[in-house]
């Protein structure tokens, strides 16, 4: 299934947003989200907020696995990355991050990827 950019960027356009794609890399597939401009040209930095809140331990999300009552390791997916955007970055906008596309063998070519 290919990403229409074309018609999606010109009706995000029409409704005066400026959305951008981001490839979110992992050991075994690629996702697209799409994000608000801002956070685009820092997903970088974005992703290292991402990572120390996901491994601070006084955070109580779902992404923890427990081992004998304790806080052990983390399991996680674009999902729980695009909602830390969506709660932390961007709760006072109407622009939200989505996800458009799942599981694809590799990001499409020129597109800004990240890796987790």
């Amino acid at each position: 299934m290919e990403l229409n950019t074309e018609r999606h960027i010109t009706e995000t356009i029409e409704k005066g947003l400026y959305m951008k794609y981001i490839a979110v890399e992992s050991t075994f597939h690629t996702d697209i989200i799409e994000v608000p401009d801002h956070i685009a040209q820092s997903i970088t930095k974005v992703q290292h907020k991402f990572d120390n809140w996901l491994y601070d331990k006084s955070n109580d999300h779902g992404c923890w696995s427990m081992i004998g009552g304790q806080k052990r390791a983390v399991s996680f997916d674009t999902s729980d990355f695009v909602n830390y955007i969506n709660q932390y970055l961007l709760s006072d906008e109407a622009c939200k991050a989505a996800i458009v596309q799942e599981h694809l063998s590799a990001p499409p070519d020129g597109m800004t990827s990240i890796f987790f």
